[in-house]
């Protein structure tokens, strides 16, 4: 069995400074897709972000698989500077309107910034790895092979938009930079989740198992991960394959007809 998700939380980290230097509240609205793996780390590194550039930020945390059009409840509530869902790298960050992080004005979004996906470089990994027998060596009859990769392999990488100031696309670069060479490491900080338990002294690096499986979030966050019953139908299906408390999750009942 092989899977793959790549480590979209570096590019988040990233969202989240731009966010918290161009924000002129205290708030930043976060949409967030559904309860896997891997996404309360999005979230927090975004958080995290946003705090090394906002200290005193606050995000407002919303579900796109709870309700149906959460960035307008944002905006409706005053949420000026936004987050929502990604493109791909040969996307436009004003493909389908408020997509990446973006800025309103006058009612209009107006992106800043997006993490994407290169998946072209993905597959071309994958194709090098076969190609050059590399495939078959790796492989472990007893474990499943999980690619994981981050912005030091160029899979992950986040856009910005040509409108932002100078010293916000530099600032983008530094911390691009720091990821990809190691010597930036986004959860080596100390983190409070919102029940007040201490996650990390700020001593300590977290194991991939441990960014993957995060089911907290952090002290700045205003929300909740939703529970299996608040989901939109559309969404059930993937959390009980994916969802971070999948095994908590009932059983489907069976019907027969008779």
């Amino acid at each position: 069995v092989r899977a793959y998700y790549c480590r979209m939380y570096e590019a988040k980290f990233i969202a989240g400074a731009l966010a918290g230097i161009l924000t002129k509240d205290d708030t930043i609205g976060f949409v967030a897709r559904y309860p896997i793996f891997g996404v309360p780390s999005e979230i927090n590194a975004f958080a995290l972000g946003a705090r090394m550039t906002h200290p005193g930020i606050r995000i407002a945390l919303r579900w796109s698989c709870v309700e149906k059009d959460p960035a307008a409840g944002l905006i409706s509530e005053g949420v000026r500077v936004i987050s929502s869902h990604d493109v791909s790298a040969d996307e436009s960050l004003t493909i389908g309107g408020n997509w990446g992080t973006y800025v309103i004005e006058n009612g209009v979004p107006f992106p800043i910034c997006t993490p994407c996906w290169n998946w072209g470089m993905f597959y071309e990994r994958v194709c090098r790895y076969i190609l050059n027998g590399e495939w078959d060596t790796e492989y472990d009859d007893d474990k499943a092979v999980n690619y994981w990769w981050g912005m030091s392999s160029g899979i992950i990488d986040i856009l910005t938009s040509e409108h932002l100031p100078s010293g916000q696309i530099q600032l983008t670069g530094i911390l691009k930079d720091g990821i990809v060479k190691g010597t930036l490491d986004i959860f080596r900080t100390q983190m409070t989740d919102s029940s007040g338990k201490l996650r990390n002294d700020g001593n300590r690096e977290f194991s991939p198992e441990e960014i993957m499986k995060m089911d907290w979030l952090l002290d700045n966050v205003d929300g909740t991960i939703p529970a299996f019953d608040e989901l939109l139908p559309m969404a059930q299906k993937m959390v009980r394959i994916l969802g971070v408390y999948r095994n908590e999750i009932p059983p489907e009942k069976e019907e027969f007809l008779v």
